[in-house]
């Protein structure tokens, strides 16, 4: 399974979900899973797993190429399922398990986490509220050296090996998130014989004069980035990709300055210095300063509920201006989005 120790810690912040079982094609390798996390039930045969009638949903963490098998086999036992990226190999595929879906009535969606990033959620409401106009270009890259020894899922065709699959799909949802459906798809790029691509450099076009530029390679190093241009301003992602941590949003009407909004990375409403999460408003944009903690792991929470309590504050800071005079130029801010539920 694909980093299911970090999946299941992600898991406690859910307040309706609670792992009962796991699953591996080896029942040594499930037990020990299981005693280590604390998961009630294993199994050593996916076919078991389905019979649960305790599992209301399956998480898929397997190499590419397994997703479909096991996907059509959960729904047909009437299991929801949530697969790892990409969902499938091909788009038959994909459709075969849409009807399947609608057929046995459960939900199946790739887990393409990238979406649900708190960045990426306030660059939709800013596309959507007309900050950048018609969004009307999308570039985006990602991509790094992988040794030819490297993990399997990189280099072994059947396991659903190459670029494309692996890190290519966070440059099209990307895309496909903010400018839609293409109408016309080119590709240059290189593959081995076997299948494997090195690298890709993709072109959508779309309806209404929309373009995306992606690229992506596993032979060498792009910069995890994205950019959306529109016809009035325009938002660039800094880096990864995958999951921003903050985004910069440039109105198209020099000299003001640009609006910057960030976001943070950790679960919305959690404290890494003292653990329990909290609940919390909207902040101003000026009423909020971050404190600097022994371990360099910044503290979300607002200064005057952390300071008094937080065991690794180092050192305070000042809470900022005073609350009842707004700076002088409020246009840059730094945000930072409500609790999602």
């Amino acid at each position: 399974m694909f980093q299911l120790p970090t999946k299941l810690k992600k898991l406690t912040l859910c307040e309706n979900a609670e792992v009962v079982a796991v699953c591996s094609r080896s029942s040594d390798s499930a037990a020990r899973f299981a005693t280590e996390h604390g998961i009630p039930r294993h199994y050593g045969d996916f076919a078991a797993l389905c019979a649960d009638p305790e599992v209301d949903a399956i998480y898929l963490g397997t190499p590419h190429g397994t997703h479909f098998a096991y996907a059509s086999e959960a729904i047909k036992a009437g299991k929801n399922v949530l697969s790892e990226k990409p969902l499938t190999m091909t788009a038959d595929e994909a459709r075969e398990l849409q009807r399947l879906s609608l057929e046995h009535g459960v939900l199946v969606m790739e887990a393409m986490w990238m979406k649900f990033s708190p960045s990426i959620r306030k660059a939709q409401e800013l596309v959507a509220a007309g900050a950048i106009g018609t969004p009307m270009i999308v570039q985006a890259g990602l991509g790094y050296p992988v040794p030819t020894n490297g993990p399997k899922r990189f280099w072994v065709p059947e396991l659903g090996g190459g670029a494309l699959y692996d890190m290519g799909v966070y440059t099209i949802a990307l895309a496909q998130l903010f400018l839609g459906i293409p109408e016309s798809i080119s590709c240059v790029g290189h593959t081995r014989a076997d299948g494997v691509d090195y690298f890709e450099g993709i072109t959508l076009t779309f309806a209404n004069g929309a373009i995306a530029q992606l690229t992506t390679s596993i032979t060498y190093s792009i910069p995890p980035r994205g950019y959306l241009g529109g016809t009035t301003g325009s938002i660039d992602f800094a880096e990864p990709l995958f999951s921003p941590p903050a985004f910069r949003h440039m109105a198209a009407d020099p000299p003001r300055p640009p609006v910057s909004t960030r976001s943070r990375r950790r679960a919305p409403g959690t404290c890494p210095c003292s653990g329990p999460p909290v609940r919390r408003s909207w902040l101003a944009r000026w009423n909020m300063r971050s404190i600097p903690c022994r371990r360099r792991s910044p503290c979300w929470r607002p200064w005057r509920q952390c300071a008094p309590s937080c065991s690794r504050n180092a050192t305070t800071t000042s809470p900022g201006p005073d609350r009842s005079v707004p700076p002088s130029r409020p246009r840059q801010y730094v945000a930072r989005p409500p609790l999602m539920s």
